[in-house]
């Protein structure tokens, strides 16, 4: 992975730790409401339509880096990382683990 996409990843894994927690869960009163909020259909998953949703609730609330995603337009990027098993459709047991600080030097 080059270094955008180690910033990129970084960022997606600040954006949902700080919204649901390393088990999944709603760390945040107003993260599970934006979730909520965001997913149009009420199935409990965010499409990417509902993910961008999501995003820019929290880029209004100023957590973590979803400010960034949202000013670079890295929505698709972002939604690609987290759902984990390309299904089209991101639940929070898809919340990645936050990244690694001393990632290999040699996957840049």
């Amino acid at each position: 992975m080059n270094v955008t996409g180690r910033i990129l990843a970084g960022a997606v894994s600040l954006v949902l730790m700080g919204a649901f927690g390393a088990a999944g869960q709603p760390a945040r009163a107003d993260s599970e409401s934006n979730f909520k909020a965001a997913d149009a259909n009420r199935n409990g998953t965010l499409n990417r339509r509902e993910f961008r949703v999501f995003i820019d609730k929290e880029a209004a609330d100023g957590t973590g880096h979803a400010p960034m995603i949202q000013s670079l337009g890295m929505y698709n990027d972002a939604f690609d990382m987290v759902d984990a098993n390309g299904d089209g459709q991101f639940s929070v047991n898809e919340v990645p683990p936050p990244p690694a600080e001393n990632a290999d030097e040699n996957t840049r």
